[in-house]
């Protein structure tokens, strides 16, 4: 059996499954829908159940929305039952559907067919699981989506019909299978009150570092560095291209290891591109489903792990950059969802490595929410990363090429919030209670607001003195790799950028990096 699953959250598609490990549960159903009896189905107006007009003849549900509605809501709404899900399970939808003449009638890409689960969580936010869409006319298809599940979930809603599209739509055989998450390691929960101390204050490498930058950031008072194992080569798709890759990675390194022991600093290596990875236009990893990409993923960590295991300037193993869940496809015996890969990782350095550090981010592109839907790993001495970047429309305005017209303030009205020191407190909600329920470590691999963001200042000191209240460890994104990241430029929006003695925004990091010596 073939499953094709896919996570959205907020249009950002995720999802995972199970392998053939000691983990392994199987999977059980937890819905199932052939419209052969009435009930709601048939409550919208555009909606009714017909006989003779389902697969081999059966009952189906028919959605039928004229030309000329362009607004129309023809979904059906159906409500499902909560109790009993955990923490990390996998709900997957999947259904047959027909369309004739569908043609969406606004631009959003969510908009069309629906087949959709939709959750809310008890702190109020909402996470959508929604498949490909495909408009016109074509036969019997089948269309799956998935979605993780939160700790704090309060309502689950299953979406079926048409929305923003005219045309017909037919549905039948909807199914919705619980594929459950990994068991939770057998630890005691962190007391309320556990507050551990901020110690690592620094910033993310750019691609190439000399001595003189590493003698620079000694000046400013950094002690760590976050080292991107990065390039700009697209062609890395088979095993033996990306070992190559490697190898030219693991020789820069090796250089700046020399110069982080010489200035006493400590790398933490983050794997920034993956085996047969796709990158994305936010930059982060789009997980393959091809085994062998996994499997060339794993020997990867296994040969950075015998290499470096030991060497005193290596911090952690950041063991991959933002990872994403994409359209997965399960196979028995195949390619594993993101926390059952980060655990065989996990393992397969802890064969080799019994004490360096392992840093996790979860599969939301280490999103706090992502913290959620975590499992932590049966696994010694590993610390889970996310990066901050909230609310993104403020922080990124003007970096994806699109051309503002009016610039985002912050404090302020943004996405219809009022986004402040307290509403940035709330985003890192979950991160917090992920490391008070399981007494983790939690360290904050990127952050930043590109500098011609109104209030950039402000805004990284209410982010950095949240990370201090909290004794997070830190890394600025990112040092001398871009001058949209950085703090020793200046310039308005579409201006060109200044390089500067000094900054508002380099002089808050200097105070707060003037910490470590402390």
């Amino acid at each position: 059996m073939n499953l094709k699953l896919g996570i959205m959250a907020v249009m950002g598609v995720t999802g995972g499954l199970l392998s053939a490990t000691a983990e392994e549960a199987q999977p059980s159903s937890f819905f199932h829908e052939a419209f052969e009896r009435p009930s709601e189905w048939s409550a919208n107006p555009y909606a009714q159940r017909v006989a003779g007009e389902g697969l081999a003849g059966s009952w189906a549900l028919k959605v039928d929305v004229p030309p000329g509605r362009t607004n129309a809501d023809a979904r059906i709404v159906h409500d499902l039952a909560v109790g009993g899900l955990k923490r990390g399970a996998i709900l997957c939808v999947e259904a047959m559907m027909r369309g004739r003449d569908i043609v969406r009638t606004a631009a959003p890409p969510y908009f069309g067919p629906k087949l959709m689960l939709h959750l809310t969580t008890r702190s109020g936010y909402e996470y959508y699981g929604e498949q490909r869409k495909a408009c016109g006319t074509y036969d019997w298809r089948k269309f799956t989506a998935c979605l993780r599940v939160p700790d704090d979930i309060q309502k689950l809603e299953l979406h079926v019909g048409l929305q923003n599209a005219t045309g017909t739509l037919w549905v039948d055989e909807v199914n919705i299978t619980l594929l459950p998450p990994l068991p939770e390691p057998a630890v005691a929960a962190a007391s309320p009150s556990f507050h551990p101390t901020t110690r690592f204050r620094g910033v993310m490498s750019g691609r190439a570092m000399a001595e003189t930058d590493f003698a620079d950031l000694k000046g400013w008072g950094v002690n760590l560095i976050r080292y991107q194992m990065n390039g700009k080569v697209k062609d890395l798709d088979t095993p033996e291209k990306y070992q190559a890759w490697l190898e030219r990675q693991m020789a820069a390194l090796d250089q700046s290891l020399v110069l982080a022991k010489k200035y006493g600093m400590k790398v933490v290596i983050d794997l920034h591109k993956g085996p047969g990875m796709r990158i994305s236009e936010v930059g982060s990893n789009l997980l393959s489903w091809d085994k062998k990409d996994q499997d060339t993923l794993v020997e990867t960590w296994r040969r950075l792990a015998a290499r470096y295991r030991g060497n005193s300037a290596v911090w952690g193993y950041d063991i991959l950059n933002e990872p994403r869940e994409n359209d997965y496809v399960y196979e028995a015996g195949g390619a594993l969802d993101w926390n059952r890969l980060a655990l065989r990782l996990a393992r397969a350095i802890r064969d080799l490595d019994p004490d360096t550090p392992i840093v996790v981010e979860p599969a939301m592109i280490a999103h706090p929410d992502g913290l959620s839907m975590l499992v932590p790993l049966p696994v010694t001495n590993v610390i889970y990363s996310i990066h901050v970047y909230n609310p993104s429309a403020f922080t990124h305005q003007g970096v994806k090429r699109n051309k503002e017209t009016g610039l985002l303030a912050y404090p302020g009205m943004i996405d219809g919030e009022q986004w402040n020191r307290e509403r940035l407190r709330k985003a890192l909600a979950p991160a917090v209670e992920f490391q008070r329920k399981y007494g983790v470590p939690i360290y904050v691999g990127e952050f930043s607001a590109i500098r011609w963001a109104p209030g950039a200042e402000r805004w990284l000191e209410d982010a950095i003195s949240l990370f201090e209240e909290y004794g997070w460890d830190w890394t600025y994104h990112a040092f001398r790799e871009w001058d949209g990241w950085s703090v020793e430029h200046e310039g308005d929006y579409g201006q060109p950028a200044r390089l500067v003695a000094t900054t508002p925004r380099r002089d808050l990091l200097l105070h707060y990096f003037q910490k470590n010596g402390k």
